[in-house]
């Protein structure tokens, strides 16, 4: 799994089970499958979209569009 994080799911799954933490993350929205396996430990995720098309590609590096169908 690729993230910025090496082994995100287990730290976060980890705190979830181990502290009394409010877990929130927020992510560009490109790798879906880390963002399903957090579902079951954090209270939200915030995606982050600058804008549509060309324009998150500039700002992130990635289509907007291909952020907006990971959210669906």
């Amino acid at each position: 799994m690729l993230t910025l994080i090496k082994d995100i799911d287990l730290w976060i799954k980890y705190i979830a089970e181990n502290t009394e933490s409010v877990i929130s993350v927020a992510s560009n929205g490109t790798n879906p499958k880390v963002l399903e396996s957090l579902v079951p430990y954090v209270y939200n995720i915030i995606i982050s979209v600058d804008s549509l098309g060309k324009g998150n590609r500039r700002k992130r590096g990635v289509d907007g569009e291909k952020i907006i169908k990971t959210v669906e």
